[in-house]
């Protein structure tokens, strides 16, 4: 108990460095949204913020799933071109929702039309996202050489935000190789290879390294880790919860990480609505196969 205390004092004190956010509004969650004790599903939001004041968009919506009684994590993407219905505003792509009052309604949307419950958000910008890749030593990418073109255009954009020189992180090579921050995010910004599909499956990777490089940390560089990543992350989640969440986390860092995303196969088509591309959505067949992926259950 005492080396918890300790352990939990310590914690706490990095946690209080985060921004702390509670929900733009209230809303009354709906009784058909399904919810299981014990399952966390925790919303990772990703804007497209690159300058102060920006008007926000989530350019990437991740629900990540911890369930312990399956002893697994489910990451399920939800892509932002989704055709879906935002409570006070009509049909819209799901990416508006946020736009339009934040995270809360961003919940609301995606609870109301999956049938999902979502416990919290946590949120990264631009910005974030390569201070947070870098804080944990890179991730690693097989990148193929369109890939690679692709990362070093985005890259021209990214360094004038941050003031770099121009070209610099520029990749020489394809295959396997440690991506750092701004490469990384570049990586995941890659939309003209294949379809947005392929483009959440590059996102997934990337978190995917992100966590498994935080497993491997020691406790003292854990420390310095949560003293340079939690001040990148707006959420509402509060201190002694998150403080909770990461001194627990040595629980399921052995989970078994599985990858997902809506709308899933063969429960889609493509829709033109004013003039925008728009993915229609078989709901039915997206929120039974939700809950068969996190719960095991239908």
């Amino acid at each position: 108990m005492v080396i918890f205390g300790i352990a939990y004092a310590g914690v706490r004190y990095y946690v209080a460095k985060m921004n702390y956010q509670p929900y733009e509004t209230d809303y009354v969650r709906g009784s058909d949204v399904y919810y299981e004790q014990g399952v966390t599903n925790l919303l990772l939001i990703g804007t497209d913020e690159r300058h102060s004041g920006d008007t926000e968009r989530s350019d990437t919506m991740i629900v990540l799933s911890i369930n312990p009684k399956k002893h697994k994590i489910v990451m399920t993407s939800i892509l932002r071109d989704s055709y879906v219905e935002i409570p006070g505003y009509g049909a819209h792509r799901l990416n508006a929702a946020y736009q339009y009052g934040g995270a809360a309604l961003l919940i609301q949307t995606i609870e109301q039309n999956f049938k999902l419950a979502i416990d919290s958000y946590a949120k990264v910008d631009f910005y974030s996202f390569v201070d947070i890749v870098d804080a944990v030593g890179g991730v690693v990418i097989d990148v193929d050489e369109g890939e690679r073109n692709y990362v070093n255009g985005y890259l021209n954009e990214i360094n004038a935000l941050l003031g770099a020189a121009e070209g610099d992180g520029y990749l020489t090579e394809t295959g396997p190789q440690l991506l750092n921050g701004k490469q990384a995010l570049s990586y995941a910004r890659i939309r003209y290879i294949g379809t947005d599909f392929q483009r959440t499956e590059r996102q997934r990777e990337i978190l995917q390294g992100v966590m498994a490089n935080a497993k491997n940390i020691r406790p003292k560089s854990l420390l310095i880790l949560l003293d340079q990543v939690l001040p990148q992350i707006t959420t509402n989640v509060k201190e002694h919860r998150m403080t909770m969440m990461i001194l627990t986390s040595i629980f399921y860092m052995g989970y078994e990480v599985e990858q997902n995303r809506v709308p899933m196969d063969g429960t889609w088509w493509d829709e033109m609505v004013n003039g925008q591309e728009v993915l229609g959505i078989d709901f039915e067949a997206n929120i039974h196969g939700i809950r068969e992926r996190i719960y095991g259950t239908e």
